[in-house]
């Protein structure tokens, strides 16, 4: 079983807002994804997912552009309903549950990490890429806050909503939450 989250994981990961629908004793549920990487992912809203259950599931993953290779004005004109996405069928293994404490409410936020089973190579190239593409776009956006001008905030909060962050947070939020974001992409 490859390692997963923190204990010695082989592949960057990167966060992905995204749906994950999936089947279970013959009925189809949907999740929502966190994280991924060329190994797995980890989804929330799992709640009777128990650890080595494996299930069949389909998952939508964005293609990015570079911001850095896009100019200005192509930037400006994209938007979220632009970005394509590619729907990937995949088979899951559970690797860990958690549930998360913050969580309030009757029902408990549940959380799994998953990794795939026999992933196409096709799907492992376009995860790859989301992974490199998104990686590569949280450090022009990091880059851009540290230098940030007045004429340059608009474009960072469209970026930054392209990648599903909230647009109208604050920019020192929005910094903390990109940098958060970062370091998650990390390794270790």
């Amino acid at each position: 079983m490859p390692a997963l989250l923190g204990h010695g994981r082989k592949h960057l990961r990167a966060p992905i807002n995204s749906t994950i629908i999936y089947v279970k004793g013959g009925q189809v549920l949907k999740g929502n994804l966190v994280n991924i990487s060329e190994g797995g992912l980890l989804a929330r809203h799992f709640p009777s997912m128990e650890v080595d259950e494996m299930v069949d599931a389909m998952v939508e993953i964005p293609e990015y552009p570079t911001f850095q290779n896009q100019s200005r004005a192509e930037i400006k004109n994209l938007s979220v309903e632009a970005i394509q996405k590619k729907i990937f069928r995949i088979k899951l293994k559970a690797a860990r549950k958690l549930v998360d404490p913050t969580s309030s409410g009757p029902i408990p936020q549940n959380f799994v990490g998953m990794y795939f089973i026999n992933l196409a190579q096709d799907a492992q190239i376009f995860v790859s890429a989301y992974v490199k593409s998104f990686s590569q776009n949280i450090i022009f956006l990091l880059k851009l806050l540290e230098n940030q001008k007045d004429l340059e905030l608009e474009d960072i909060r469209h970026m930054a909503n392209l990648l599903n962050y909230p647009a109208d947070l604050k920019i020192s939020l929005l910094r903390q939450k990109i940098l958060h974001d970062y370091q998650s992409l990390q390794w270790n």
